[in-house]
């Protein structure tokens, strides 16, 4: 369909196709929007069920790209119409009265946008494209390269890192929304500066484009071979977590369930041919996870290190692990200006990204499995030290963008409140976020 958009420039952007790609080049004013329309098109075309109409834009672009439907009655007056983010699958329910429909692009900022295919229709169709369209079709994991050992050592202490991208959300704008964020994330881990680490990154294969989207962060940020892309399915039968209360359980079963993810870690170690533990003798081994949507600064990893080695030092026959939560983080609330309050604080809780547990020779046990309460532990067995640590400046940031599946204010957890910096943008705070 991108052939309908020959010679629809409007201004600010000019629309050429070279070697059958659909290339926008946009010169829009800041904060500035254009929508490039095609021409009416009979809804018969559609071959779909009301209620069964999908939209499926697939290309690239380093500005807001955004696949667009608009149906219109045999007046030609405009009905409803829907939208959705390039490269992810829309459901657009077809007006009673709709005749006839038009496919549009809805481009903002200054930039280029590619545009590869443009599909609507019934979802048979739409999975047909994306799976002729993928490289590997979701079902393969990124592999390390063969040499990636000589990019990690064992005879300093290694940092292992999990994050479960989105794991059963299913909302295609949900699922944007966090995967901006997580290419944030990749980019502060691309930053750090202590790197003998590997992370593993678990991404089911329902995720669509969002794995592309992944892997060529992944690519950009130079860290192939730092990390495992590890794709997995959900079970036919479902969780069985319906009658469950708390959110995570329900949207998160992966890093929730205990057997599931101590299945999603093993399962990953053994396919990407990572050290299996019997390799692992006299090493030092940190196993932390970090959230889709938090970041860290550039010297997190090396607080990590720092933290993990001093403490392994206690560890012999009886002290076989050590758990450790640093309190002093940054709580970071997105403004709906666009702003950023960073707020460096002691935290009451134990966070994901700031809990981990250190063990020698051995993986130790999941970080996903670690209490946000230190405070209410049983700190009388003799095999596990817990610690405590808050003599630090904040390296971690917990994000509250406004759409979290917990509560937005965390000011409830403040043990402590040492100041409060505005970033004007998400991008002016991961620029700041490098540099420390």
């Amino acid at each position: 369909m991108i052939s309908l958009f020959l010679g629809k420039s409007v201004a600010g952007v000019s629309v050429n196709v070279l070697e059958d790609v659909l290339v926008c080049d946009s010169r829009l004013a800041e904060g500035v929007h254009a929508y490039v329309y095609s021409d009416l098109i009979s809804v018969e075309s559609l071959e779909c069920d009301a209620d069964e109409c999908f939209i499926f834009l697939r290309g690239q672009s380093n500005i807001s790209l955004i696949a667009v439907l608009v149906f219109f009655g045999s007046s030609g007056e405009k009905l409803s119409g829907g939208s959705s983010p390039a490269n992810q699958v829309g459901r657009i329910e077809i007006p009673k009265n709709a005749t006839h429909f038009k496919i549009a692009l809805r481009l903002m900022q200054v930039g280029v946008a590619e545009i590869y295919s443009f599909d609507v229709g019934r979802m048979d169709k739409i999975k047909k494209v994306v799976a002729e369209s993928n490289s590997f079709n979701y079902k393969e994991s990124l592999m390390l390269p063969r040499d990636y050992k000589s990019k990690v050592s064992l005879k300093i202490p290694l940092i292992v890192v999990e994050t479960v991208f989105c794991d059963t959300e299913t909302d295609p704008h949900v699922m944007s929304r966090y995967l901006s964020y997580f290419v944030g994330l990749i980019h502060c881990v691309g930053t750090q500066k202590y790197n003998n680490f590997i992370w593993f990154i678990h991404v089911s294969d329902d995720k669509g484009r969002a794995v592309d989207v992944i892997r060529s962060a992944i690519e950009r940020f130079g860290l192939s071979h730092k990390v495992y892309l590890n794709i997995y399915s959900h079970p036919k039968e479902g969780y069985g977590n319906e009658a469950e209360v708390h959110i995570d359980r329900i949207r998160r079963p992966n890093s929730t369930y205990p057997e599931r993810r101590d299945n999603l870690f093993s399962g990953a170690v053994q396919k990407s041919g990572f050290y299996k533990e019997s390799e692992l003798e006299g090493c030092v081994v940190i196993r932390v996870a970090l959230d889709d949507d938090d970041f860290i600064t550039a010297s997190h990893f090396e607080l990590l290190q720092s933290l993990g080695s001093k403490y392994s030092a206690e560890i012999d026959n009886t002290l076989l692990t050590v758990l450790i939560s640093i309190n002093r983080l940054f709580v970071s609330y997105f403004l709906p200006n666009g702003n950023v309050d960073v707020c460096d604080v002691e935290f009451s809780r134990a966070m994901t990204g700031c809990k981990f547990s250190v063990s020698k020779g051995a993986y130790p046990r999941s970080p996903f499995s670690i209490t946000e309460r230190f405070d209410e532990v049983d700190r009388s067995r003799p095999e596990v030290l817990y610690v405590e640590h808050s003599q630090n400046l904040p390296s971690f940031s917990y994000n509250r963008h406004g759409d979290n599946l917990s509560a937005q204010n965390k000011s409830l957890y403040y043990k402590d409140e040492h100041a409060v910096v505005t970033f004007a943008s998400h991008a002016k705070m991961l620029e700041e976020f490098a540099r420390m």
